[in-house]
């Protein structure tokens, strides 16, 4: 599978407007492998089949529809920017709660419905060991608040 232009193929996809996605390896006479595995669980089989059989393009529009990737820059806007600002977001979180999420949702992957219920009470469990959630949550509960009117 390969992402036109800007996409990212991280974890995170965010192409700009007018980039999108396609599976050009079957139209090269090639097979979609490794990425490709993904798609069903993002798009859904028939999608997947679609994009895996025809080998076709599809717009970033219709990407951020079918939930192959969360957002899409705005047209002419720069990508860095858009990148920036999940970067910024992302910053102000814990460094621990985002480690623990990360792997939390990486397990979630692979297993059974109640397992991973009982891996978020776990992962829960493991972040109030440490300093982080309190601290954080000290801040939060701190912050400057608009007058209310």
């Amino acid at each position: 599978m390969r992402f036109s232009r800007s996409i990212s193929r991280s974890a995170t996809r965010l192409p700009r407007g007018a980039d999108g996605a396609t599976t050009e390896e079957v139209a090269a006479d090639r097979l979609a492998v490794v990425e490709a595995a993904l798609l069903p669980g993002l798009i859904g089989w028939g999608r997947a089949r679609r994009l895996l059989l025809l080998g076709e393009t599809i717009g970033a529009a219709e990407a951020l529809s079918w939930g192959l990737v969360e957002r899409v820059a705005e047209p002419g806007a720069p990508l860095d920017a858009a990148v920036a600002e999940w970067l910024e977001r992302l910053g102000r979180a814990g460094p621990q709660a985002v480690r623990l999420q990360k792997r939390l949702v990486r397990s979630w992957e692979e297993l059974p419905m109640a397992e991973a219920i009982r891996a978020g009470v776990t992962s829960f469990t493991e972040a109030w060991r440490g300093e982080e959630p309190r601290r954080m949550l000290r801040a939060f509960l701190d912050r400057p608040r608009p007058p209310k009117g």
